[in-house]
């Protein structure tokens, strides 16, 4: 995935919206180097796209959330325990991509 520019999206957590920012490239402007952050402060989330695989960015996009679901309910998880759940969420997601979509057209009947 190659954005010329950043874009961004608006995500619910909790009563929160947070703003995802899809970032060509992190950078030390972001306050960090990796490839995703989560401000509870700001409520955003950015995560670098630029030259990655989506399946890469969406496990990012699933650990933040996880990073911001134990902020906002104060659940005081360790990384490690954010980084397994992030992980699991995303895997059973990927792994099961139509279940979502399959469980709304049966709420709609």
């Amino acid at each position: 995935m190659k954005p010329s520019s950043e874009s961004t999206l608006k995500l619910r957590i909790a009563d929160k919206y947070y703003d995802l920012i899809l970032v060509p490239e992190r950078s030390k402007d972001d306050g960090v180097n990796n490839s995703a952050s989560c401000s509870q402060w700001y409520q955003k989330i950015r995560i670098s796209v630029n030259d990655r695989m989506a399946d890469g960015i969406m496990g990012d996009l699933w650990h933040e959330v996880t990073e911001a679901i134990n902020n906002e309910y104060n659940l005081g998880l360790n990384h490690q325990t954010i980084t397994t759940i992030g992980s699991a969420i995303h895997q059973v997601l990927r792994d099961n991509p139509n279940i979502l979509l399959e469980i709304t057209k049966k709420g709609e009947h």
